[in-house]
């Protein structure tokens, strides 16, 4: 999109050659240096943190989603657009995402529609703005914000896993692990581990 600019930021910005190779790239692309902001690190987390004033929309990274920066853009109030992989580091922002219920709006199941939904979110400032403007009460309702709640989940999971192997056999044989599926819970791979 001609008006739009993108944001950098990551440590290795702080070299001057990584600078110059990563605006090479969109050079070769036929996107101007001006378009392009990069920053390497910010020592205070308040000023971190105020850096997502400046951004619209977070394109999380692909095939290793981003956690904590996904995270810290939702509590920011930007919306963060993620393609769903096939494995556990390309699902992080699928999760993150339908723990705030935006994963219908901002998970894309390929590149291609990733591609398609940044472009149709740069089209609608408006409807942005507004879903920025939820995020925070999102996140504090959400699952990711019940430490309490998963804490107790999770160790009723332990209880059963001890009970089950306190009811088993007197003599524990180790088996090896069956293979784990995309869609498996973690009380069914707990169950499986016993």
């Amino acid at each position: 999109m001609p008006q739009s600019r993108l944001y950098l930021k990551c440590k290795q910005l702080k070299t001057d050659s990584v600078r110059d190779r990563v605006l090479g790239y969109f050079d070769a692309a036929g996107i101007e240096a001006e378009r392009i902001s990069m920053d390497a690190f910010v020592p205070s987390v308040q000023d971190h943190l105020n850096k997502y004033a400046g951004v619209d929309l977070g394109l999380d990274t692909f095939p290793y989603n981003g956690t904590t920066t996904t995270c810290e853009a939702l509590w920011m109030g930007v919306p963060v657009l993620s393609v769903a992989g096939n494995r556990h580091t390309g699902r992080v922002g699928l999760s993150l995402l339908h723990a705030v219920g935006l994963d219908q709006e901002f998970v894309a199941p390929d590149v291609e529609n990733y591609v398609a939904r940044a472009i149709a979110w740069g089209n609608e400032p408006t409807r942005l703005a507004e879903v920025r403007g939820t995020l925070r009460d999102r996140m504090m309702r959400s699952p990711l914000r019940d430490e309490i709640g998963f804490t107790r989940r999770l160790e009723g999971v332990y209880r059963d896993v001890w009970r089950t192997w306190c009811d088993g056999p007197e003599t524990y044989e180790y088996k090896s692990p069956a293979p784990l599926r995309a869609d498996d819970s973690v009380q069914s791979v707990l169950a499986k581990a016993v």
